[in-house]
């Protein structure tokens, strides 16, 4: 059951969704057919590829691909009260190279973290606190790995104009 606030963002979302396919594909937004009830992830049919989508307080980001595909956006400058979530979805590599200590520079360091966790488990199906600290970031080489079920997801992360975005997509190259 969704308050007003996220009725609003829902309809909003899709409503921009449908507008950006109408443009990419020329078919009126209302023909594109969307599987996209709230909370979970949308599915684009009629074999018109993969979607996903993010939004954060002042932000909506849209990905398409012919291949799934994750995204993720957060404010660069969010302000995060509470780090403890960071301890459930960082990989043990991660987390030997985190100092909770240091608020701000460690802060934007862990939000380029999240934006990469968020898109891959948005385009692997998974479950963020189950299954984030399985996958390690590799940064320098622009993959995560999930040793325990074997699987590499290619990513990239940037900032642009003041948002971190996370991508997480194997048609990347």
């Amino acid at each position: 059951d969704l308050n007003e606030f996220k009725k609003k963002k829902y309809s909003y979302s899709r409503s921009s969704l449908r507008q950006a396919l109408s443009i990419l594909f020329d078919i009126k937004p209302l023909e594109i057919a969307i599987n996209a009830p709230p909370n979970k992830k949308p599915i684009l049919e009629n074999n018109l590829g993969f979607i996903s989508i993010s939004h954060c307080i002042d932000a909506l980001l849209i990905g398409w691909s012919s291949m799934p595909i994750g995204i993720d956006i957060e404010n660069s400058n969010r302000i995060i009260k509470n780090n403890k979530i960071f301890k459930k979805i960082l990989h043990t590599s991660e987390l030997k190279k985190t100092n909770f200590q240091n608020k701000d520079d460690e802060l934007k360091r862990l939000i380029k973290i999240w934006v990469i966790k968020e898109a891959i488990i948005k385009e692997t199906g998974q479950s963020l606190i189950k299954d984030g600290k399985e996958w390690e970031w590799i940064n320098n080489k622009k993959v995560a790995l999930n040793k325990k079920e074997n699987k590499i997801v290619k990513v990239f992360q940037e900032n642009i104009h003041g948002w971190e975005i996370g991508l997480a997509c194997n048609a990347l190259e």
